[in-house]
């Protein structure tokens, strides 16, 4: 049995998954700040400088990144504004909402998913293409890939459906 919560317990999740985002989001601006051509990484080979086609994947990987976080903030944005206004109510709305809640989690996993990316990316500008086998650059790249996908999956199997569930139970 799935207690009934109120709208004020569905904002404040909103709001902390709206502050993660922007927290983020800065990260993605951050990391646009490092795609310069033409960088030599520190592994001291020219062979293992990453080169522009890195550097234009980074901001590619950026910008899907930026925009699946802004995405995400404007979907459950609209839900909060929508329950601020209308309340639980009507069995349609709530299908919708659920909807909602789908494609904000969707967009939220795919902008981390980006991000991680263009980390790996950043990696091998800062520390030399992953193809060169240096043991900081495979490390840091493991690293990386292998903790964002943890949280990805937490995020995935333990977030979601809990968020998704809570927008059905709305009380009037």
């Amino acid at each position: 049995m799935t207690s009934k919560i109120s709208t004020e317990d569905y904002n404040k999740a909103v709001d902390d998954l709206v502050n993660v985002n922007k927290l983020f989001t800065l990260a993605v601006f951050l990391g646009l700040a490092l795609a310069t051509a033409e960088q030599h990484s520190l592994e001291n080979r020219a062979d293992c400088d990453a080169g522009t086609i890195v550097a234009k994947r980074l901001i590619l990987f950026e910008v899907l990144s930026f925009s699946c976080f802004i995405s995400s903030t404007v979907v459950v944005m609209a839900i909060k504004l929508h329950l601020n206004i209308y309340g639980g109510g009507e069995k349609l709305k709530h299908k919708i909402r659920e909807m909602m809640v789908f494609v904000a989690g969707l967009a939220t996993f795919f902008a981390y998913f980006f991000l991680m990316l263009s980390m790996v990316d950043i990696i091998q500008i800062r520390l030399g293409k992953l193809s060169c086998r240096s043991s900081k650059s495979l490390g840091a790249a493991v690293s990386v890939i292998s903790i964002v996908s943890s949280a990805l999956v937490v995020f995935m199997f333990l977030m979601l459906p809990p968020l998704y569930t809570a927008i059905s139970h709305i009380k009037s």
